[in-house]
């Protein structure tokens, strides 16, 4: 395997990932079970001690968050209008609003649905790597996700989702 794994071998998921890394000119990628002998206790050992460092230091996690299996890949085909953002202009005595500004509607609940309740992010060691990774990218079956320490974002919502987003979900407002 050190020498090279034909890409036609690899399933979707890490095929979708080389590619990727490949289009970001990228020049290495880690995929743990590829990286860690599977069913080793001393390789997990001799890993796990590094693991640590390793998604510290890293570009960025590409998580097939969606997928059940390494075999669901990345990324899904759909129409560009799937993630366009609706914006609404309501008119003026609209609930009182007076001021002539664009409102952008979007699921309050997309981000829980599609990444935090992902068959991806029920599994407990991909906690570590959300935590200790600068990045993550999430392709889910909806939209493409994705997060810093700054930010979480969404091709609906690209600069970032709302400041009120993030508040309990009971005075959270949204037109959607």
């Amino acid at each position: 395997m050190r020498r090279g794994i034909p890409l036609a071998q690899l399933p979707l998921t890490f095929r979708d990932a080389v590619l990727f890394a490949r289009f970001c000119k990228v020049r290495y990628i880690w995929i743990d079970s590829l990286c860690i002998m599977q069913d080793s206790e001393a390789s997990w050992k001799a890993e796990a001690l590094r693991m640590g460092q390793a998604y510290a230091n890293s570009l960025c996690n590409i998580n097939a968050t969606s997928s059940s299996d390494p075999s669901g890949g990345c990324f899904v085909s759909r129409g560009p209008d799937a993630v366009k953002p609706l914006l609404v202009r309501p008119s003026k005595n609209w609930l009182q609003h007076t001021d002539d500004v664009l409102h952008l509607c979007y699921s309050p609940d997309s981000w829980e649905v599609n990444v935090e309740k992902a068959p991806l992010n029920t599994r407990a060691w991909v906690l570590q790597e959300r935590l200790l990774a600068p990045r993550q990218l999430h392709c889910t079956a909806e939209q493409l996700f994705w997060e810093c320490r700054e930010c979480r974002a969404s091709e609906t919502t690209p600069s970032s989702y709302p400041d009120d987003f993030w508040q309990d979900s009971a005075t959270r407002y949204t037109l959607f």
